[in-house]
């Protein structure tokens, strides 16, 4: 039978949904799998351990996080002790040579781009109008 692995190191997919770079785990292997993630500055794998100290560079959309591993957890903890396991420094591709404040005006941009994707793509709850034509289409 297999040795369990210490808390001296960690798989990689499970560290990336502990830590809450990603939702699910399989989330986390199909980015790794697709190359988004690197560590050292080589492609990872699901199943590679991490241990405390080491860089990891995910690649999200535009942003690009670079992590530094502070802690392990094999198991899902709390929000505000899973911000503890890294420190991150983002950095965007698109944004490079732009101060602070040009670099937040290009955030609220696309937070505001992705609600607005969002409510055209019907997502959410309908409005009366939209539940009126449901209605409607469905014979009511």
């Amino acid at each position: 039978m297999p040795e369990k692995p210490s808390l001296d190191e960690v798989r990689l997919d499970k560290w990336l949904q502990v830590a809450r770079i990603y939702k699910t785990r399989s989330q986390a292997a199909e980015a790794i799998q697709a190359g988004h993630v690197k560590m050292e500055g080589r492609r990872a794998k699901a199943a590679q351990a991490i241990k405390v100290g080491d860089e990891i560079l995910v690649t999200k959309g535009s942003r690009k996080l670079q992590l530094t591993v502070k802690g392990l957890a094999a198991k899902p903890i709390a929000k505000e002790l899973a911000r503890e396991l890294y420190t991150a420094k983002e950095e965007f591709e698109q944004t490079d040579g732009l101060d602070e404040e040009q670099r937040e005006i290009v955030r609220r941009m696309r937070q505001m781009d992705r609600l607005q994707q969002a409510a055209r793509q019907g997502k959410g709850r309908p409005t009366k109008k939209e539940r009126r034509d449901i209605g409607k289409s469905r014979g009511r």
